[in-house]
C-alpha cells in the first residue's frame, strides 16, 4: 500500500491544492505585485506541507501494516515494551 494516490481523499485534496496553486498564480500574475507572489508563496507551501504528511502518514501506516503481517505469520513476535500507552501503532 506505497501508493497513497489510489485514495480518493487524498486524489481530491490534491486536485483542491491545485486549483488553488493554479488560481494563486493566476492572480500573481495579474496582479504584478509582491503580494500576488506571496500569495502563490504560502499556497505552494502549505500544498507541498499537506503532500509531505500524507505520504509519510502512509508510508507508516504500511510499515505498521507489514509488521502486524509478520506477527501473525509468525516471523517476528510482538514487543510491548517498545510502545507507549495511548500509541497507535499498538492497535
Amino acid at each position: 500500500m506505497r501508493q497513497p494516490l489510489r485514495n480518493a481523499g487524498v486524489r481530491a485534496s490534491l486536485l483542491v491544492f491545485l486549483v488553488a496553486l493554479g488560481l494563486s498564480r493566476m492572480l500573481a500574475l495579474s496582479a504584478g505585485s509582491w503580494q500576488g507572489w506571496a500569495l502563490f508563496g504560502v499556497a505552494a507551501g502549505a500544498a507541498g506541507f499537506n503532500v509531505a504528511l500524507t505520504f509519510h502518514r502512509y508510508r507508516m501506516l504500511a510499515d505498521m501494516a507489514e509488521e502486524i503481517d509478520a506477527i501473525l505469520h509468525g516471523k517476528e513476535t510482538l514487543q510491548l515494551d517498545k510502545f507507549k500507552e495511548g500509541e497507535l501503532s499498538i492497535l
